[in-house]
């Protein structure tokens, strides 16, 4: 990581943490680096010697922007993911309805058509004339034989070349010719 990186990193974890917040404009933050090469940050000068400190100067405590505007922050999100996720559900339960609302509303459609159907079937049975029996009229009993059933008519009979004369008894049986019989 380079150090202009880390020395950002630095500010904002002292700043978050709350440690620069007794610290006034004049007094500074230090940066040395260890026998190991690992980079320090302190307030207070290290108690090395012979080692080169750096001194930068201590951000002022009014720079940073408060953790309830930051847009990136957890609760920011966590917030703005609730309220888009409100938002989601409210428009599905709308949609939700207005589909059950048309719904009803095609089925009182159908339900009046199909009355209508029916009152118009009604109607037309009412326009039909009404024949009045005459008096004595009992059902069942009838003033007029009905016709008697039609006679059988006999089955067609083969046409004479087709009919055998050698057996009288199966003469109606048709009779291979000649040619067909070897």
């Amino acid at each position: 990581m380079s150090a202009f990186w880390t020395i950002g990193l630095v500010f904002m974890l002292l700043a978050s943490a709350g440690v620069g917040a007794g610290v006034g404009a004049g007094e500074a933050l230090y940066r040395w680096t260890d026998d190991q090469g690992q980079v320090h940050f302190s307030d207070r000068v290290p108690e090395m010697e012979g080692r080169p400190v750096q001194t930068l100067p201590m951000p002022e405590t009014g720079t940073f922007a408060a953790p309830g505007d930051d847009r990136y922050s957890v609760m920011n999100q966590s917030r703005r993911m609730r309220a888009e996720r409100q938002a989601r559900e409210t428009a599905r339960r709308r949609a939700y309805l207005a589909e059950l609302e048309e719904r009803r509303r095609l089925a009182e459609i159908a339900a009046a058509e199909a009355r209508a159907k029916q009152y118009e079937a009604e109607a037309e049975r009412a326009r039909e004339p009404v024949y009045v029996l005459p008096w004595g009229w009992r059902s069942g009993h009838h003033h007029h034989r009905r016709p008697p059933p039609p006679v059988p008519q006999a089955r067609p009979q083969p046409p004479p070349s087709q009919m055998s004369l050698r057996r009288p008894g199966r003469s109606l049986k048709p009779v291979a010719p000649a040619e067909e019989r070897r």
